[in-house]
């Protein structure tokens, strides 16, 4: 995701988006290209709703993530402190 992304900064849509696609191309991976006996398997546990739901909380989560390691932290108040002579 970081790859797709680039050095340009984005805004939250874009990151959304973006975070989408990883989460597709992750279960795509997982469900269509890898052999069955490497898949995940979270088939045999859960519903394919609850599986959309946790794909779709992946996304959401690699968004969150790429704005959080985007957005610069806030300066910090420093005080300045007299010296005692």
């Amino acid at each position: 995701m970081e790859k797709a992304l680039g050095p340009r900064k984005r805004t939250l849509p874009e990151l959304a988006v973006i975070g989408a696609l990883t989460s597709v191309l992750a279960a795509a991976v997982d469900y269509l290209v890898m052999p069955r006996r490497l898949s995940p398997g979270w088939e045999l546990a859960l519903t394919r709703k609850s599986m959309a739901g946790a794909f779709s909380a992946m996304a959401a989560g690699f968004a969150a993530g790429a704005l959080a390691a985007r957005t610069p932290p806030a300066r910090r108040a420093t005080r300045r402190v007299a010296r005692a002579r």
